[in-house]
């Protein structure tokens, strides 16, 4: 039987996307333990990063998640899930998703303040406005995943 695009797609879906997420999360870990040491963890950006590996991994797993789901040909994951636990799963599933997204541009307009008004990098970006963006971003995405 000859081997058809359909079929390489389908055998590197699911081999490539396991050895993805294994070396994400991998990564994920690597670069929450290095802005967690004690040179990076009062700066602004090692707040931000380390939000971004959590809610990556986070996605990372969610979507590991879907792909075993889809791969097996018994009944899925999901089956036995109850209308809220469903509810929940898609529900963190978006915000980890929106999260991710959205700290890249708190991080990249943190920076942009940096480099446009470095006098006042000492006023704007702190470790107390991080965390306050990151908790004000997560209360935002979360309320607009309410629905």
């Amino acid at each position: 039987m000859p081997e058809t695009p359909a079929r390489w797609g389908w055998m590197t879906k699911i081999i490539v996307s396991h050895i993805i997420v294994v070396v994400g999360l991998i990564a994920n870990s690597l670069t929450f333990a290095v802005m967690k040491n004690p040179r990076l963890r009062y700066k602004s950006y090692s707040h931000y990063l380390s939000a971004l590996a959590v809610f990556d991994s986070l996605v990372l797993v969610s979507q590991e998640i879907h792909m075993v789901e889809e791969i097996m040909s018994v009944p899925g994951l999901f089956d036995r899930f109850s209308d809220d636990a469903c509810k929940i799963f898609i529900f963190a599933d978006a915000v980890c998703n929106l999260m991710s997204s959205w700290l890249i541009v708190a991080m990249a307009m943190e920076r942009l303040c940096v480099v446009y008004m470095p006098f006042r990098r000492n006023m704007w970006c702190q470790q107390r406005g991080a965390v306050i963006i990151i908790f004000s971003l997560f209360c935002v995405m979360s309320c607009t995943q309410v629905f």
